[in-house]
């Protein structure tokens, strides 16, 4: 039966391993808060990572858009409204 998690255990999962990125590791620790979350509202004792404590590091998404001509027009005149 699980009695609790030390902040040595939470640190200790969210390490960053060799071969991972920071985003793997931000999901990872990401989990374990939850975890530590759900345990402690339950009553047991358990280490809850601060927000951010692994930062997360740069992402990149590469988003594609294809405009018609009149949805174009419509973006510029929002920009300039602004």
């Amino acid at each position: 039966a699980i009695t609790g998690l030390s902040k040595e255990a939470v640190t200790r999962w969210g390490a960053k391993q060799p071969h991972e990125k920071p985003a793997n590791q931000c999901s990872r620790t990401s989990v374990i808060r939850q975890f530590a979350k759900y345990l402690d509202d339950t009553g047991h004792t358990a280490y809850i990572l601060p927000d951010h404590y692994y930062p997360a590091g740069p992402q990149y998404c590469r988003i594609s858009l294809y405009l018609t001509e009149r949805d174009a027009r419509c973006l510029t005149l929002h920009d300039r409204i602004d």
